[in-house]
C-alpha cells in the first residue's frame, strides 16, 4: 500500500516537473523571434510576474544563456534543454502509473529502475542548478520548480525502492525448487 502512495506522489512530482518544463520550453520558443514577450517566471507555471523585477531578469538571463539550449549553431536557437526534460517527466508520469498499478507484485528490480529513471532529471537538475547559481548568478523560478520536482520525485523513488527491496518477494515471482 505504501508503494502505491509513493507512486502517486511520484506521479504528482512528474506532472509538476512537466508543467514547469513545458512553460520553460514555450517561453524559449516564443523568444526565438527576438521580440519581447512576457516571461512566465513564477513558482506557479504559466503565471507571469507582475513586474519586470530581478526575478524576471534572472529568468531572461538564464533563457538567453549559452547553457539553455544545445546545438545552437546547427539549429536556429538550438534545442532547449527543457524539451528533453519535458519528455523525461512525461515518461516518469507513465512509469509512476505503471508502478501504482503493479505495486502489489513489484519486484525488487522495479524499485531500482525507479531510482535509475529519477536519477536522470535529478542529476541534470543538479548540474543545471550549479550552472545557474555559479556561472550565471541567476536563479530562475521555473528552473527551481524543475529542480524541486526532480528532488521530490527522487526522494519518493528512494523510499519506494527501499520498500520494494525490504519487502517480501511476491508469489508471482517466487521460484518453486521442485
Amino acid at each position: 500500500m505504501a508503494v502505491r502512495v509513493l507512486a502517486a506522489l511520484m506521479f504528482l512530482a512528474s506532472l509538476s516537473g512537466a508543467r514547469f518544463a513545458a512553460t520553460s520550453t514555450r517561453d524559449f520558443a516564443r523568444h526565438l523571434d527576438r521580440q519581447v514577450h512576457d516571461i512566465h517566471c513564477s513558482f506557479i507555471p504559466g503565471a507571469a510576474e507582475p513586474d519586470a523585477g530581478a526575478a524576471t531578469e534572472a529568468c531572461r538571463a538564464t533563457m538567453m544563456s549559452p547553457y539553455s539550449s544545445v546545438m545552437r549553431t546547427d539549429y536556429w536557437g538550438g534545442i532547449p534543454v527543457s524539451l528533453p526534460g519535458l519528455g523525461t517527466f512525461a515518461f516518469l508520469a507513465v512509469w509512476s502509473v505503471f508502478l501504482f498499478a503493479f505495486a502489489p507484485v513489484a519486484a525488487r528490480t522495479t524499485g531500482l529502475w525507479t531510482v535509475f529513471w529519477w536519477l536522470i532529471p535529478t542529476a541534470t537538475s543538479a548540474y543545471m542548478g550549479r550552472l545557474a547559481l555559479v556561472e550565471l548568478d541567476a536563479p530562475c523560478k521555473l528552473c527551481i520548480g524543475i529542480y524541486a520536482s526532480s528532488g521530490a520525485g527522487m526522494l519518493f523513488a528512494l523510499v519506494a525502492a527501499g520498500l520494494t527491496w525490504r519487502g517480501p518477494r511476491p508469489a508471482a515471482f517466487a521460484v518453486d525448487p521442485d
